[in-house]
């Protein structure tokens, strides 16, 4: 970030740090969720994500029109299982 700022001025120094925020941010998501994530957890998420990706394709070729962003916070149903019946 610091070598673009000689050429690009003050406002890249600005935006790097506010990344260094944003991605320091996920990192400690990430560490903090790593005992939920098991194996079991992704592979389950995986598998609801690709019935999402289905239906998208199913929604381009015209052939359904299912409102698939309702359906995206099922991706997190995986985790709440696993945190309450482990």
């Amino acid at each position: 970030g610091f070598l673009f700022a000689t050429s690009y001025g003050t406002s890249v120094i600005c935006s790097s740090l506010l990344v260094l925020i944003y991605q320091m941010t996920f990192g400690i998501l990430a560490v903090s969720l790593h005992p939920i994530m098991t194996a079991e957890v992704v592979g389950d998420m995986g598998a609801i994500g690709s019935v999402l990706i289905l239906i998208l394709g199913l929604n381009l070729t015209d052939s359904s029109k299912i409102r698939t962003m309702n359906y995206t916070p099922c991706i997190f149903i995986p985790i709440l299982l696993h945190i309450i019946f482990g």
